[in-house]
């Protein structure tokens, strides 16, 4: 067992060789520059610190990034799940992003005290720090591309915030419908994508050699994944669905007992 452990991460370790640290350390770099220039769009106004808005902010730029070249990524190759030069930039660039937004949430004064909801988006990035070496290491980029449709549903998330934020109300038109599109893209890609991916390596771990341990890992991750997602669905639907819904209920009751 301990052999077999030392065969895995030594493996995972020669996988990331000094092109991917460098594309890494890149894009780690680019999402700090980014972080400091979306303070121009911050408002005194707005109901949350400047740190939390540019947190998000990034956030929303490495959702588009990375959602738009995924998708791009499964439309114009022949097979989406494939381990090509394209798909490792892709993980590059997320794996730079991770690094960077975790420490920027552990070591940001104006994030202390963490709270529970960084803190569920603190062991989101720890799982996937986990994978994507493996990934790369083990020829399953494409499949930790295909995770990545995930991002499509973070963006939505990170919208909902800064809209709310910004003061939009939950009554705006804008609002309800990123409620709504928050929602099916969770279904979708925190949901039918990690099963599907599950499947997917489950299948090609025999075509493509991939150790048990690392692959018990990966399954381990994805469950975490999809257990992270379902949080983040009740939620949103809690506090944009339900709770709308019995807002509008009363306050048409006190409209009508006025009346």
């Amino acid at each position: 067992m301990a052999g077999d452990i030392f065969s895995v991460y030594s493996s995972v370790f020669f996988g990331l060789t000094w092109p991917y640290i460098f594309t890494i350390c890149v894009f780690f770099i680019m999402f700090r520059y980014i972080n400091s220039l979306t303070y121009i769009s911050y408002r005194k106004d707005y109901s949350c610190n400047p740190w939390l808005w540019r947190n998000l902010y990034t956030s929303a730029v490495h959702a588009s990034v990375c959602g738009a070249l995924a998708t791009t990524s499964f439309v114009c190759s022949n097979d989406g799940f494939e381990d090509s030069t394209f798909n490792r930039l892709i993980v590059c660039i997320s794996f730079g992003y991770m690094i960077y937004d975790f420490l920027d949430i552990v070591w940001s004064k104006e994030s202390m005290p963490i709270s529970d909801e960084n803190k569920w988006v603190l062991i989101h990035h720890v799982v996937l720090l986990i994978c994507i070496p493996l990934c790369i290491s083990f020829g399953y980029s494409g499949h930790a591309v295909c995770a990545g449709f995930a991002e499509i549903n973070s963006l939505a998330i990170n919208i909902r915030k800064l809209l709310r934020f910004a003061n939009f109300t939950k009554q705006n038109c804008y609002v309800q419908a990123n409620s709504v599109f928050c929602l099916v893209s969770c279904l979708l890609f925190r949901f039918c994508s990690p099963i599907i991916l599950m499947v997917k390596i489950t299948q090609d771990r025999h075509s493509i050699p991939l150790p048990f341990l690392a692959y018990l890992t990966l399954m381990m991750c994805l469950v975490l994944v999809v257990a992270i997602g379902f949080r983040f669905f009740m939620v949103v639907l809690q506090k944009d669905i339900i709770q709308r819904n019995k807002t509008s209920k009363v306050t048409k009751r006190q409209e009508n007992g006025t009346s």
